[in-house]
């Protein structure tokens, strides 16, 4: 009797299977404590493909995923898990709808400096309605555009979508009607527009990014809040504290634009994160504590080099120009 798998293929779906299950929040012997679950899920943001990946461990799905077969199969089982859930299996518009917000899969990373707040990128895009219908393409015309995350010259959705890409680097981005057609600043002309878009987008370059960290922030959501949701070039109110174990470093209340550079880069990061009167406990590592302009933190402020550094953050105001 053939028990074992006969071919390579059916091995790599096994071991996938496997690895899921014991790596769910219900069968993990690593989900004990629920904040830390929360802090992980948190740190992933949009650029995950979806709550059912949640079940999987990263590194094992982009080890897979690194030759073709095991990509296929990696697809396979995710448009199966989107589809048992959903009854549709384009994971990411679906992301996009459940969260009002744009929802991404990254096709390849890229190198180089990550695009943030205040950088320049150039990028080539491909922009289609209902996923087929073509209706520019700056590689047909063969000119990319350039412009800063968080100067408001394109549309919202196309801002948020390369945040955090590197020179090189594809996505794939849905933006859904709120973040594609607000003040007026884009229209297909025709019947479609109201309708989710999807970008094609490939970055060529990016200007006054931010090198690649040895470690995360981690968050931990106390209170969700509500409303808008922090983006580069807002100005924000924030409530802060930092603390370094149970000693307080500093702490009061700030107002500044994200995209200045005037806290911590994982500060920043951070509040792209948040929304109005949301509240966040984050752990930084100290690469992420730099900044790069004057800060508007209290003189004297010092960050030990191998203290585990938290900080307590309640988002007053969000404030859009």
């Amino acid at each position: 009797m053939q028990i074992l798998p006969k071919t390579p293929i059916t091995w790599v779906v096994l071991i996938i299977i496997i690895v899921a299950y014991f790596t769910s929040e219900d069968h993990s012997p690593f989900y004990k404590n629920k904040n830390v679950a929360e802090q992980e899920k948190l740190v992933k943001t949009p650029q995950n493909t979806g709550s059912f990946l949640e079940k999987f461990t990263d590194k094992i799905i982009r080890k897979v995923s690194e030759n073709p077969t095991g990509k296929t199969v990696v697809k396979a089982l995710v448009d199966k898990a989107v589809k048992d859930k959903y009854g549709n299996s384009d994971a990411v518009k679906i992301q996009a709808i459940e969260r009002n917000d744009v929802a991404f899969l990254d096709l390849f990373a890229g190198k180089g400096q990550k695009s943030h707040c205040n950088s320049l990128v150039t990028v080539h895009y491909n922009f289609y309605i209902q996923d087929t219908i073509k209706l520019d393409s700056t590689r047909d015309r063969n000119t990319p555009v350039t412009f800063k995350i968080g100067d408001n010259s394109v549309i919202l959705g196309l801002e948020k979508g390369v945040v955090g890409m590197q020179k090189g680097g594809k996505r794939k981005v849905v933006v859904p009607p709120g973040l594609a057609y607000l003040n007026n600043k884009f229209s297909t002309g025709t019947d479609h527009d109201g309708e989710i878009i999807t970008l094609d987008v490939e970055i060529i370059d990016v200007k006054n990014g931010f090198d690649q960290f040895k470690k995360n922030i981690f968050i931990q959501q106390i209170e969700t809040g509500s409303g808008k949701k922090a983006f580069c070039g807002d100005e924000v109110t924030v409530k802060y504290e930092f603390m370094e174990g149970k000693n307080s470093l500093a702490g009061g209340e700030l107002k500044f634009r994200l995209g200045d550079h005037v806290v911590p880069f994982g500060m920043e990061k951070a509040l792209l994160t948040m929304k109005k009167k949301s509240e966040t406990i984050v752990n930084i590592p100290h690469d992420m504590l730099l900044i790069k302009n004057a800060s508007i933190l209290p003189n004297g402020l010092v960050f030990a080099e191998n203290g585990q550094i938290r900080l307590k953050m309640t988002l007053l105001e969000v404030e859009s120009e």
